[in-house]
């Protein structure tokens, strides 16, 4: 068992890393939110499916038959895969763009020095924000059974609130910051929120799904905001590199409070849990404000909307050429030269 989840851990990690790059190369400007919320609702259609039919193909079918469906649909991911690399080598054989294989280029560790103080503290806020949300899914369906007397299947049914609500929002929300930017206010928002939205599911007896819906927004506005902003905060040649240093430190994350979150359920019970979800979630918003304070400077993050004038320039834009000096010239300089043929006036 722990040999797969190290297996699983690992293919989950590269997998969200390429998967990523990928739609950072291939998706730019005024695309770039939209497409990662395409992304994101193929990946939580398939969260959705998961609560609502593990539980009852488990009761039905035993444990086993569910991991050897889980099989099964990674078997199928591989082949979109395979499907998926040998359109990419036709494309490039076609001279349609250049496959991932002649982009790829050594890491360097020079590479770190490129990227910025804003980069490192979204990395950070990621961690803390997707341990809120993950983790909260790990012990939820146990949760809803102790503190409001559900069943095991309307746990699962519930719990999949999140995820099901995130299916239409990552669209809006990527429509949204692609057409306005303003990646980190809207990033403030989202992880402030969080902090009533824990204390709410903890503290009160208030139906979970109205709180797990907006946690689901919230979740969106996230996914469409962090990611993207990484991509615009390094050069287009470190994104891979950057995308992989950020989920890392995302998983360290998740791990870490996930042991923490049995040690403390352990020692106190769910609402402790909730206190502490409560107070990651604090930690992450002051995270964002200092983050919005860097970008008061450069802009790459609230000022950034594709596709128009007031684009903030990406790291690895040139710098712009200077205007031609006229000072000391008179206005017969300025002027283009007469024709030949044409006397002067």
């Amino acid at each position: 068992m722990l040999a797969g989840r190290i297996l699983f851990g690992i293919g989950l990690g590269n997998l969200t890393v390429v998967q990523n790059t990928i739609t950072t190369v291939f998706f730019k400007g005024r695309e770039l939110a939209v497409a990662f919320g395409i992304t994101l609702t193929m990946s939580r259609a398939g969260s959705v499916l998961n609560f609502f039919i593990s539980p009852w193909l488990n009761r039905m079918m035993g444990y086993r038959f569910v991991f050897w469906l889980g099989t099964g649909l990674c078997g199928l991911s591989w082949l979109a895969a395979a499907v998926y690399y040998r359109l990419e080598t036709q494309a490039e054989a076609a001279g349609a763009m250049t496959s991932g294989k002649r982009r790829s280029r050594s890491v360097k560790c020079s590479d770190l020095k490129t990227f910025p103080v804003n980069y490192w503290l979204l990395s950070v806020v990621c961690a803390l924000f997707y341990s809120n949300i993950f983790c909260i899914h790990a012990v939820i369906v146990e949760m809803l059974e102790s503190l409001f007397g559900m069943d095991e299947t309307l746990a699962g049914i519930v719990a999949s609130t999140v995820y099901f609500v995130s299916i239409p929002a990552n669209l809006a929300t990527g429509c949204v910051v692609d057409k306005i930017g303003h990646r980190a206010h809207i990033l403030l928002g989202a992880v402030v929120l969080m902090i009533p939205i824990d204390l709410v599911l903890g503290l009160t007896r208030l139906t979970p799904v109205v709180t797990l819906i907006f946690m689901g927004v919230c979740y969106s506005l996230v996914a469409s905001t962090l990611w993207t902003g990484i991509s615009l905060l390094v050069e287009e040649r470190t994104v891979g590199t950057a995308m992989s240093i950020s989920t890392s430190i995302q998983m360290v994350g998740v791990g870490s409070c996930n042991l923490l979150v049995g040690v403390i359920v352990k020692a106190t019970s769910y609402t402790g849990v909730m206190y502490f979800f409560t107070g990651i979630a604090g930690a992450a918003a002051l995270l964002v404000v200092v983050i919005n304070f860097f970008d008061r400077s450069t802009g790459r993050l609230n000022k950034y909307i594709a596709g128009k004038k007031t684009d903030a320039p990406s790291p690895a834009a040139e710098t712009p050429v200077p205007p031609p000096a006229t000072q000391g010239l008179g206005a017969e300089d300025l002027l283009p030269p007469l024709p030949a043929n044409m006397p002067p006036p």
